[in-house]
């Protein structure tokens, strides 16, 4: 993966991005620009009043108006259902339909959340499965497509970040040559914030039975200076 810096951090032998997490602007550059977002450079990232595009630049800034889209209840709903640990994709239509089936909107600077299933999947899983997944090279995961069609659709909504309960937002694994991925695309040209392994089970079965969908979002990130994630520290308040 191109990164520039390590894409991981290191604080205290404890990994930000070992569970829930925000990826930050410097997570990756893309694969051909070999920049980050707004044109910074690798050495750009770093300590100091000088640094760009450091997750510490979000501590306490992380507060806005939450939509979850659940869309793997409404394709359950649908009669189909895709196997959330597998690398199968939710299309933007997909979304589309979810979000109009529980009749939200997507409003301009909304922190979008949205429901694969895959961290149910998982956590339902036998010790053994969970074995069997654990080394990076054999995790399958699900995700939401990486099409320019979708990336349009959060651009032109003007969607201030979105967050996932599976490990990559995309599907695990993606290519990490194609240009097209939706990590180049949201974070180092579009300068959109991506969460992975958020805990939403419990919040989809809470907008179910109330049938809202809309939410406030407090998130706290950590305030390391240089970092390129962290963890979310995030709650919704309905």
């Amino acid at each position: 993966m191109p990164q520039f810096p390590d894409a991981r951090d290191s604080l205290d032998n404890y990994n930000t991005q070992e569970g829930s997490q925000w990826d930050g602007l410097a997570h990756v550059g893309h694969v051909r620009h070999r920049k980050f977002y707004n044109g910074v450079t690798d050495d750009q990232v770093k300590d100091g009043p000088e640094g760009k595009l450091s997750i510490h630049k979000w501590a306490n800034r992380v507060v806005g108006r939450g939509t979850l889209i659940d869309v793997r209840k409404f394709t359950q709903d649908k009669g189909r259902p895709l196997d959330p640990l597998s690398s199968a994709t939710y299309k933007l239509k997909d979304l589309q339909d979810a979000l109009a089936a529980q009749k939200a909107t997507l409003k301009p600077g909304s922190i979008l959340l949205v429901r694969t299933g895959w961290l149910g999947a998982y956590v339902a899983a036998s010790a053994e499965q969970k074995k069997a997944m654990a080394p990076l090279e054999a995790l399958k995961s699900c995700g939401i497509e990486a099409t320019s069609a979708l990336v349009g659709w959060l651009w032109d909504s003007r969607v201030a970040a979105i967050g996932t309960d599976c490990p990559a937002v995309e599907q695990w694994p993606w290519d990490f040559k194609d240009e097209g991925a939706l990590h180049y695309r949201a974070l180092s040209m579009l300068g959109l914030p991506l969460g992975e392994q958020f805990v939403l089970d419990d919040l989809a079965a809470d907008c179910a039975a109330d049938n809202r969908y809309e939410f406030m979002v407090v998130s706290v990130p950590m305030n390391l200076e240089g970092g390129i994630a962290t963890p979310p520290n995030a709650v919704a308040i309905k």
